[in-house]
């Protein structure tokens, strides 16, 4: 369960805030309830196109705070971590994501822990994104996307594949 709110001053920034909670069902070690709020800050490049034929180029940095509670150990913890994240949209036969565009999408995140790793299964991310769309309208797209995630085990201080995912995704813009 999520709340966010963002501010958009500018077309080529936005501010992002979040507070986010989370139940974690994990037979293999402990189950966790975590609370997590969150800022982010994101930077667009308002090409429309004309650079490369990228639509918009952006790079997001987000903190989080992680509070933890460990429901067999009945311990807690906070820890800090950073999220970055660059992506970019590649319009094919149009110069801008105009209705009956084409286009490829290319997304890549990191999480990096600001003061040591917490006790999960999932504490350090990296995820790769990409896949192709279609703008049916101006407000509606639909999007085709494969998502690769690896992710650290801290219970056993390795990188696991944990998603190969493929996902039809239907986008409705206000």
């Amino acid at each position: 369960m999520a709340a966010t709110a963002t501010y958009q001053p500018h077309n080529w920034q936005s501010t992002e805030g979040n507070l986010e909670f989370h139940y974690t069902f994990d037979k293999s070690t402990e189950n966790v309830i975590e609370v997590r709020p969150w800022l982010g800050l994101n930077f667009i490049w308002p090409t429309y196109g004309e650079y490369l034929n990228l639509f918009y180029p952006s790079f997001s940095v987000r903190l989080e705070e992680r509070f933890l509670w460990y429901q067999e150990r009945g311990t807690e913890e906070s820890k800090s971590r950073a999220r970055f994240r660059v992506s970019t949209r590649f319009p094919l036969n149009n110069e801008q994501l105009e209705s009956g565009t084409y286009y490829l999408l290319f997304l890549a995140e990191v999480y990096v822990p600001l003061n040591g790793e917490a006790r999960e299964v999932s504490a350090r991310k990296r995820r790769f994104q990409g896949g192709l769309g279609y703008v049916v309208a101006q407000d509606l797209r639909i999007e085709l996307e494969y998502v690769l995630m690896r992710q650290q085990n801290t219970y056993t201080n390795s990188f696991e594949t944990s998603s190969n995912v493929v996902w039809l995704a239907l986008r409705n813009y206000f």
